[in-house]
């Protein structure tokens, strides 16, 4: 097995650390809801693991695979799901608003590289799981 680089090792977290910071700047400064298109942001959970990555989004209100779409790149998950009833909110935040919420939507930016087409979805009681494998990059070496 072949040694890695410990710079690109290095260099690697580095970019991991400032998509995360870059993440939760947009975290703070952005709602988890979106007015014009009656959507909330799912909760979501991302687990790495050493071959690939789980996503787990908890979508209450959602009763069938149908009302979901999921789709993936090489380096985001998105979520749409459609609510059985609208959820709404009351006398919220500093504005005092009130909406009707129905339907779930978020793009998930995924640590690292993954082949989208060995990913994998289940759900089950409002809980969406995804699985996906990481891309292996394969180079054949030139023997001289």
């Amino acid at each position: 097995m072949e040694d890695e680089d410990p710079f690109e090792r290095l260099q690697r977290r580095m970019e991991r650390l400032e998509r995360r910071i870059a993440e939760m700047i947009e975290e703070t400064f952005n709602p988890p809801w979106d007015l014009g298109e009656r959507a909330l942001e799912p909760l979501y959970h991302i687990e790495e693991l050493k071959d690939g990555v789980v996503v787990t989004a908890d979508l209450p209100f959602v009763r069938e695979k149908k009302d979901l779409e999921v789709n993936c790149t090489e380096s985001s998950v998105e979520i749409k799901a459609k609510m059985c009833q609208p959820v709404s909110f009351r006398r919220w935040g500093t504005v005092q608003r009130d909406a009707d919420f129905r339907c779930y939507r978020k793009v998930i930016p995924l640590p690292f590289e993954v082949d989208p087409d060995k990913a994998t979805a289940r759900f089950k009681d409002g809980i969406l799981e995804i699985r996906i494998a990481k891309k292996v990059h394969r180079q054949k070496i030139r023997i001289l």
